[in-house]
């Protein structure tokens, strides 16, 4: 078994489509714009996976303007997510919050309803936080401030992801908001928004975990917590649940995760829907685990 590594892999998915590629294959994660086409692809076959990562937007809460969680309820309820999903084929499932769809920790009744589209809440919202349209359209504070945000995203114009940055920044002009998109390469990406956190407003894709740990990304002081979020109560949440039985520790992921959807510090978006790719002499078995593809590579097979 040879494992490669492709920065771009669409050339390889392009000449399986076109019949040009006949060794044996397996590609863990097919782009899913391409799902259609490879679907007919002579001597390859398409395995359906759970989705182990959502998208989202993340607001860094060190900003002035997004301090204010009324602002960041805003511009989360702004999103039309269906439409953003029909983006990928509706190939995925809206979420509300940092738990994959088949969790027992996942409690979608508990969420705020920032989670979900309505931009007449949204322009409320921006009116009670002191941000006032203006005839131009725009909205500015009492200070004259115009209300602008950059929307930072890990991709080329013109990409799948850059379409679905585009889309958020339009649904964000709709309720009043000056927003633009910056497209940045992925070692660019990670350095502006994970190392110096100069962003305000970041679109990205995050790994649920295989057993729920919230503190990294969520805890004031975690160690994935880019955003500069905050919330004392969700910290001494957090820190309780190793002493707790599991189903007090389930009730209480439901708390956090309404307490999470309030605050409003990403704007939860959806999974994806993930196929592999295989060609038809490859058996990898019965089961495959999403979380680790690799894990029973030991028991695949190539019928000669």
């Amino acid at each position: 078994i040879i494992i490669n590594y492709y920065r771009n892999y669409y050339p390889k998915v392009d000449d399986i489509i076109a019949g040009n590629y006949t060794d044996p294959i397996c590609m863990p994660d097919v782009p899913v714009e391409k799902i259609t086409a490879l679907a007919g692809a002579a001597d390859h076959k398409l395995i359906p996976l759970t989705s182990n990562r959502y998208n989202y937007v993340a607001f860094n809460c060190a900003r002035p303007i997004l301090r204010d969680r009324r602002v960041r309820r805003a511009l989360s309820c702004a999103i039309n997510r269906p439409q953003v999903l029909s983006t990928y084929g509706n190939e995925g499932n809206a979420i509300t919050g940092p738990f994959p769809s088949d969790s027992p920790n996942r409690c979608d009744t508990c969420a705020a309803p920032y989670q979900e589209y309505n931009p007449d809440l949204a322009r409320r919202l921006l009116q009670e936080a002191g941000w006032l349209l203006q005839p131009s359209e725009r909205r500015v504070n009492a200070a004259g401030q115009t209300l602008a945000i950059k929307l930072t995203t890990f991709s080329e114009s013109g990409t799948v992801p850059g379409i679905v940055a585009e889309r958020i920044r339009g649904f964000w002009e709709d309720v009043g908001v000056t927003a633009t998109v910056e497209y940045l390469n992925p070692q660019e990406y990670n350095q502006r928004v994970f190392g110096a956190r100069d962003f305000d407003a970041s679109f990205g894709l995050w790994s649920f975990f295989l057993t729920p740990n919230l503190s990294p990304t969520f805890r004031s002081d975690g160690s994935q917590n880019f955003i500069n979020y905050s919330n004392p109560e969700i910290d001494l949440r957090l820190d309780s649940i190793p002493r707790l039985e599991t189903d007090e520790r389930t009730l209480l992921y439901h708390r956090i995760h309404k307490m999470i959807s309030d605050d409003a510090p990403y704007a939860f978006l959806y999974t994806i829907k993930r196929y592999t790719l295989l060609n038809t002499s490859i058996d990898i078995g019965p089961n495959v685990d999403p979380f680790n593809f690799f894990r029973r590579v030991n028991q695949w097979s190539i019928r000669q």
